[in-house]
């Protein structure tokens, strides 16, 4: 049987989505909702993943003719996140291409080889009086999240992409990386210019 995304049960719209990963029974395609416009996008950032790993979880999951989840979805697209100095990427790169659409070298965040900042999605949302948060399992200061938020030259520049987060306008911001926020007087604080980033 088809399926679609049209249940008005809001469990089981999230069921669905949370099982994108998991192997399929049938590989047709999920239908399009119709119409309107979407009210939340999510974007999920597997670190590291590409085709040949989605195709070794197929492959492990049902074999070569079977589909994941989020195989079958109906919109699907590409992007090509390798640096501009290098065709293996690290994170920094690679989530600048994803959220500023522009190639950069490695260990560089938000901006091109030459320094010049580009507007991430967030922070196009956030012009546009948008709702924004990151989310991380790392640091939220680690490099693909803060390729949304910060612009520095260095990715290992944590203690300046915990300032520049604070000041996006980014409204939720779940991830490790407490350290970053505060001053070195604090137990656990690693910022040397006194600021206590989680106060403000």
């Amino acid at each position: 049987a088809k399926e679609s995304y049209q249940s008005t049960d809001p469990c089981d719209t999230a069921r669905q989505i949370l099982s994108s990963y998991e192997r399929s029974f049938t590989p047709e395609k999920l239908l399009h909702r119709p119409g309107g416009s979407p009210k939340n996008v999510i974007l999920c950032i597997g670190d590291g993943m590409g085709f040949g790993q989605v195709t070794l979880a197929r492959l492990q999951a049902m074999g070569p003719e079977g589909r994941l989840h989020m195989e079958r979805f109906p919109v699907q697209g590409m992007v090509w996140t390798h640096a501009a100095n290098n065709l293996v990427t690290d994170s920094a790169a690679a989530g600048t291409a994803l959220a500023c659409g522009i190639k950069t070298t490695n260990k560089t965040i938000g901006q091109d080889p030459a320094g010049t900042a580009y507007m991430s999605l967030t922070e196009g949302a956030h012009l546009r009086h948008m709702k924004t948060g990151l989310i991380a399992t790392s640091a939220i200061t680690h490099a693909t999240p803060a390729s949304f938020a910060a612009h520095v030259k260095l990715r290992k520049q944590e203690t300046d992409i915990a300032a520049q987060m604070v000041v996006s306008g980014i409204n939720v911001l779940f991830g490790g990386g407490r350290q970053f926020f505060l001053p070195t007087d604090h137990p656990e604080g690693k910022r040397e210019d006194g600021c206590d980033l989680i106060s403000q």
